[in-house]
Parts: structure tokens; C-alpha cells; sequence
């Protein structure tokens, strides 16, 4: 809670007070430092799946509504992160931290650079303490893979989305292991579009 990030600051403000640069202090200062940022933003989740793998479909089911349009997703390369924010707004977000708003027709590929993703924020409580990263279909083609990369080096919870009909294909287990996940992360399997099988058992019988 802020309680322990109140004292995690307090600690590393300490230290930075009575360390000197070149001090060992200085090293635990800055791992405190990012256990401080660790700790003060949502938790993250990122869903990461091939084409048509019901990502965004399990992004709104998360989020409790159908806020995000598949059709404009697919529409993009670039991973879309949906925040909190107090009204809605639509921002390009770069591997730098810096944003530029973004029109409605900013939604379009052609509207973001290669480095860029969507960064979207929306008024709903369910985003208070939570952060959703719904990123492009990947393949095992490494320029794919390299595109969601950074999407998850502070991802909390990793969801990897799986058609029911061919779950966890060669192609899929490949490109899992090209993403080269750290561990100590939760990585979660969903398996998107059940009702398939419920069709194809009736058709059998």
C-alpha cells in the first residue's frame, strides 16, 4: 500500500543523504529507486497472442465493457495501453516516455511512428489500480517479436491467448521462448473462442 512506498522513499532518501557518490550506498539507493517506481503504479497486464487469438475481446472483459473496437486495433501495429485517466484521451507514447495527443483519426497506423504505441486513458474505476497493454498479433518473425518486446519488461501478469480449436501451436510455443520472458513474472494461458469446440462436437454427433 503507500504506507510501505512512504517508507521505501523515507529509506532511500535517507541513504542519498549520508551516502557519497562513489559509496556502495549509492547502488542501494538506486535499487530502492525502482522498487519505488515498482510499487507506485498499477499493476500491469499484458495480453500477447497471434492473429485472431480474442485478445481484445479478453482486454474488455477485463475492463467489464466493450470499450476497446477490435476493428481499430487491427487496424495498428503498435501495442495500446488502457489507463486511468479522468476523462478520455488518446496519446502516441514513445520508447522515451514522451507523449503527443492524438486525434480521432490518429488511431490509424499511419499515425504513429515505428517506436510509438497507443496510450489510452478512460474514466473507469476498474482502472484504478490496474494498467491493460493489449499488443499486435505476433508471429515468429523477429521484427514482431522486437515490437512487443518492451511491452513487457514491467508487465506483472503475462496473458498468452490460444484458439481452442489448435491450442498452443509449434508456432505459438516458438514465439514464446523468442519473447524470452523473465521469470519470477506471473504468465497466465487463455484459451479464447470455446465455443468453437461446442460447434464442431455437435457436428460430430
Amino acid at each position: 500500500g503507500t504506507e510501505y512506498v512512504d517508507r521505501v522513499r523515507f529509506v532511500r532518501r535517507q541513504i542519498s543523504q549520508r551516502c557519497d557518490a562513489a559509496s556502495v550506498g549509492r547502488n542501494a539507493e538506486r535499487i530502492l529507486a525502482r522498487v519505488e517506481r515498482y510499487l507506485s503504479r498499477p499493476a500491469r497486464i499484458v495480453i500477447v497472442g497471434e492473429v485472431n487469438s480474442c485478445k481484445t475481446t479478453l482486454a474488455n472483459r477485463l475492463l467489464g465493457r466493450d470499450v476497446l473496437a477490435t476493428n481499430v486495433v487491427h487496424n495498428t501495429l503498435a501495442p495500446l495501453r488502457v489507463k486511468f485517466a479522468q476523462s478520455a484521451e488518446v496519446y502516441a507514447l514513445d520508447g522515451a516516455g514522451h507523449r503527443r495527443a492524438l486525434g480521432s483519426d490518429g488511431l490509424q497506423y499511419g499515425g504513429l511512428a515505428e517506436d510509438e504505441m497507443l496510450d489510452v486513458g478512460l474514466p473507469l474505476a476498474a482502472l484504478k489500480g490496474l494498467e491493460i497493454i493489449d499488443t499486435p498479433a505476433v508471429t515468429p518473425n523477429l521484427a514482431d517479436i522486437n515490437r512487443i518486446k518492451p511491452s513487457l519488461r514491467e508487465a506483472d501478469v503475462v496473458i498468452w491467448c490460444t484458439i481452442a480449436t489448435q491450442a498452443w501451436r509449434a508456432s505459438e510455443l516458438a514465439i514464446w521462448k523468442a519473447l524470452g520472458l523473465r521469470a519470477g513474472r506471473t504468465h497466465l494461458l487463455a484459451v479464447t473462442h470455446a465455443d468453437l469446440i461446442d460447434r464442431k462436437s455437435t457436428r460430430l454427433n
